[in-house]
């Protein structure tokens, strides 16, 4: 067996990071100490670590970045709105006017919170930003998860087809929706 020694705290007590089994090469995760093997399934790609790795396994990651998401969510309460608004480069007067005009719910339901107690995201004009984040050009308005999810396959289905909403319903709602932002696209240079 063959021991790769890091620096820092775990070379003063001379515990192995990485052990070499055969052709795997495995790591021990600093912060729930299982073995595994040291691959992109297991552990973080990250270059400023030995072996390019990060020390925790990704389970480990995922369950300190969800905690600390809820530890930032209770202490600073307006944590996710400055976030959001930040990525898609709005401000808080931009986002309470908005909520307020909206009735402070969703633009195409009754949904005050998304379904996962968030509040609501912001949407924005994929034509334009594509990615997840959009720029203050092409954000519309705000929506509950169920609703955002919803309208990004109906956009999609709108390029390749023609849809006829039945009166009343919440295609009919999305497509006044998307169409109330239309003057959107004159303005946006692609």
């Amino acid at each position: 067996m063959i021991y790769s020694w890091s620096g820092g705290s775990r070379a003063a007590t001379r515990l192995p990071l990485t052990k070499q089994k055969g052709n795997m090469e495995t790591r021990t995760c600093t912060k729930c100490n299982t073995e595994q093997p040291l691959d992109e399934e297991h552990f973080q790609p990250n270059p400023r670590y030995v072996k390019g790795f990060a020390k925790w396994c990704k389970l480990c990651h995922v369950e300190a970045n969800r905690n600390w998401r809820r530890t930032q969510q209770v202490e600073n309460s307006d944590f996710w709105k400055n976030n959001a608004m930040r990525k898609h480069h709005v401000d808080l007067e931009w986002y309470t006017s908005k909520l307020h005009s909206q009735k402070e719910h969703c633009a195409l339901c009754e949904a005050t919170l998304s379904n996962n107690g968030d509040r609501l995201g912001i949407d924005h004009n994929h034509k334009h930003c594509p990615g997840k984040y959009g720029c203050k050009i092409c954000v519309r308005g705000l929506l509950c998860s169920v609703c955002n999810a919803r309208l990004g396959y109906l956009e999609q289905i709108l390029q390749e087809a023609q849809v006829k909403p039945q009166p009343g319903s919440w295609i009919e709602r999305a497509m006044r929706y998307i169409d109330s932002y239309k003057h959107q696209e004159n303005h946006i240079e692609h």
